[in-house]
């Protein structure tokens, strides 16, 4: 599925286009998962719906290495021109881009913007372990 054939790929797109969170901190949740994830000794993991960064980034700086997944082309080049190191790490598209066999993480971070966006939300857990959230 490309940005274009989907309209709330599309939407996100204007949005970020239009500078969405551009000057934006982070929120404080960014704290709460690293601590979840370093109490937990989780290492490696997936932000679904990463978008530009703002809060993707400083999940990195605190040593989390992710899998960025966004279905924003715009967010994803956004992203991808702040932190060209990661560029491998970032993928445009929903979780049926991601290949589950080559993308197993230990922990999930998931926002639900939308209700369209929430079935991915639920569908991570199939890039998890056993037991892992």
């Amino acid at each position: 599925m490309t940005s274009e054939s989907d309209p709330a790929a599309v939407a996100w797109d204007a949005e970020y286009a239009a500078g969405r969170y551009a000057s934006e901190q982070p929120v404080a949740f960014t704290s709460d998962i690293l601590a979840a994830a370093h109490q937990a000794g989780a290492t490696r993991g997936l932000y679904i719906g990463c978008g530009n960064g703002r809060n993707y980034l400083p999940l990195v700086s605190g040593g989390l290495d992710l899998t960025g997944l966004d279905i924003s082309a715009a967010a994803i080049a956004q992203l991808t021109a702040r932190a060209p190191d990661r560029r491998d790490r970032l993928v445009c598209g929903d979780l049926s881009t991601l290949h589950t066999s080559s993308c197993r993480m230990s922990a999930a971070a998931c926002r639900a913007r939308t209700t369209r966006t929430a079935p991915n939300c639920s569908a991570a857990s199939g890039h998890l372990p056993s037991g892992s959230r």
